[in-house]
């Protein structure tokens, strides 16, 4: 009888030995419980563990990181002194945010269109234009280019002017604004076609059937 609890008591030993032995165990090399894990930033584990984001806080997003001007990754500071994506700047008047339309001695050209502006070119008579700024133009990202008696209006990106109505773009002018008048008008849509227009009080840009 003693010799088949000696015998029995050594069967459940080593059966206990295979159990806790480290080949066998359901650990993985991050010492966790379970295979599918591992341990995370935190010290936890888990099957998605927290890692450490560019900013190097660990389960961040990177938006506390800082560049030079203190402001989050992707963001820079405006003339209001806020970051954003899309940073708040001077206008042509020195306006903070502004388009441009409240300079004194402005020549504002508007539009009233149904369909997008991808570009446009026109000068203005009895005039010679010395600055182009301002207005839905710059607001969509499009590069200006001016003589003194022309402006044009494109995009390297494929911006365009959405339809609607507004300050098109507004114009430092010499010369007696009473006499100004939008001339030579070339007007382009998405597909780099024209766009059908009438012009209205000489500084009003209108899309026609």
């Amino acid at each position: 009888m003693k010799n088949l609890f000696t015998i029995l008591f050594s069967f459940l030993i080593s059966i206990y030995s295979i159990g806790c032995d480290s080949s066998n165990s359901p650990t993985n090399s991050s010492d966790c419980p379970f295979l599918n894990q591992s341990r995370g930033c935190d010290g936890n584990c888990s099957q998605n563990p927290l890692i450490d984001d560019a900013c190097g806080i660990c389960g961040g997003d990177g938006s506390s990181c800082e560049n030079e001007s203190n402001c989050p990754i992707n963001q820079s500071i405006g003339c209001d002194s806020n970051c954003a994506e899309n940073p708040l700047q001077n206008d042509a008047c020195g306006i903070c945010g502004g388009d441009g339309s409240t300079c004194e001695n402005l020549w504002n050209v508007f539009y009233d269109v149904d369909v997008p502006i991808a570009g446009f070119q026109f000068g203005v008579n009895e005039g010679s234009i010395i600055n182009a700024s301002g207005g839905a133009t710059i607001e969509a990202g499009l590069s200006v280019s001016k003589s003194s008696s022309t402006v044009l209006a494109f995009s390297f990106s494929g911006a365009t002017i959405p339809s609607g109505t507004g300050i098109l773009i507004s114009l430092e002018i010499e010369g007696d604004s009473n006499l100004f008048c939008i001339e030579d008008l070339v007007l382009s849509n998405t597909d780099g076609g024209p766009i059908s227009y009438l012009i209205e009080n000489c500084n009003t840009i209108k899309s026609s059937e």
